[in-house]
């Protein structure tokens, strides 16, 4: 089967680059090409199954433990104090946060 073309790029007589494109034009050769490409294309591709090492299973499992790890903790650390007054309010959605609630005694004096 012949190829669909192609383009090069050189030098003419004054020096200049020039890019030359070279494509089948006759209608043979268009035909030709068309025919073997709907052949290739109706072929199913097969695709080779491989195996994965022991060593690269266990390399996989610790990376994805560790991607799991990071996205959970960056989901869950930023602000705990946020996600429990929210739970405080929805259980309270009725009566509102009485003023002496104190959710993180460590951020406030003794009172």
């Amino acid at each position: 089967m012949k190829d669909l073309g192609k383009a090069s790029k050189t030098k003419n007589a004054d020096g200049k680059e020039v890019l030359e494109v070279s494509l089948p034009t006759r209608p043979e050769d268009i035909d030709e090409l068309w025919s073997g490409m709907r052949k290739e294309l109706a072929t199913p591709h097969v695709q080779e199954k491989s195996k994965r090492s022991a060593d690269t299973k266990q390399a996989d499992h610790y990376a994805t433990v560790r991607t799991n790890t990071v996205c959970c903790d960056s989901y869950l650390a930023p602000n705990p104090l946020t996600r429990a007054e929210n739970l405080m309010l929805s259980r309270t959605a009725s009566r509102p946060l009485s003023s002496g609630l104190n959710l993180c005694p460590l951020s406030h004096s003794a009172r």
